[in-house]
């Protein structure tokens, strides 16, 4: 059980997302709390995180996960591929134990599977259980997006119902588990 002032301190921080959209670093965080050393609010991440209400990357020095109270929602900080920002999304299906990727698609080779140009793609790090999966692969110094079919110890990638190429588990990002349309 949480006491009174943990509880307020999680809801402090909940309130800056729902208000900006964004977590809080630990910079904002002592700002909205008056408190005059970081010492405070590390015990009380501390707290938090060990009631699965937040996550925090003590290297990053920010909250990356935070469980949204009163919905079955949680908020992540995922971090975009092959770019310096990150995408914050709230979602019930992701899991605050499993590493995640944001990754833009770039040209519309995967209209045939109901992806197209612009759309975003939440990858999940794991190159494990890829068979029948849209993958992700480091392929030809570029990341690409496949269909992935396991055959003994190969996997193929393939492409419009061809295979194009065989690969290794090392070579896998991770695979799609949602997806997230741009209407722009």
């Amino acid at each position: 059980m949480l006491t009174d002032k943990q509880i307020f301190f999680f809801q402090i921080i909940e309130e800056y997302y729902k208000k900006y959209n964004v977590l809080p670093n630990l910079n904002t965080i002592k700002k909205i709390t008056n408190y005059k050393s970081y010492n405070s609010i590390y015990k009380y991440l501390s707290i938090l995180e060990k009631n699965n209400l937040l996550k925090y990357d003590s290297h990053k020095k920010e909250i990356i996960y935070l469980k949204v109270s009163n919905q079955n929602n949680n908020i992540m900080k995922i971090p975009y591929l092959e770019q310096n920002d990150y995408y914050y999304i709230e979602s019930n299906i992701l899991n605050n134990n499993k590493n995640y990727y944001i990754y833009k698609i770039k040209n519309n080779d995967l209209k045939n599977n109901g992806i197209i140009k612009n759309d975003l793609v939440i990858i999940e790090k794991n190159n494990k259980k890829v068979d029948n999966k849209l993958v992700l692969v480091k392929y030809n110094d570029s990341y690409k997006l496949f269909k992935c079919e396991k055959k003994d110890d190969f996997i193929r990638l393939i492409n419009d119902k061809k295979a194009i190429d065989y690969i290794t588990n090392k070579d896998i990002i991770g695979f799609v588990i949602e997806l997230i349309r741009s209407f722009i």
